[in-house]
């Protein structure tokens, strides 16, 4: 799961820069790289969501961001309030 983390990380910025990830983006990750073992995926996805610089970029974010770094949703005021806690 970590070599795999590190591969998403040197193609997609919002890895790299560890970026609030848009809701779905286990689906969009599938679809542009259909190879990909879903089991090993979901886990590179919780390491890197659970790592104290996502969840600290995730405190301040007012935006989630798709693969393509475009901001497409909100952060939600509650997943905001749990972050926090």
């Amino acid at each position: 799961a970590r070599a795999l983390l590190k591969e998403l990380q040197a193609q997609y910025v919002v890895f790299r820069e560890c970026r609030p990830l848009a809701i779905g983006v286990d689906k969009q990750l599938l679809a542009a790289r259909p190879e990909l073992d879903r089991k090993l995926l979901r886990l590179a996805l919780r390491t890197h969501t659970a790592s104290v610089r996502y969840l600290k970029a995730m405190e301040k974010a007012n935006q989630r961001f798709d693969l393509d770094g475009q901001a497409v949703a909100e952060v939600s005021s509650v997943v905001q309030a749990i972050e926090q806690s």
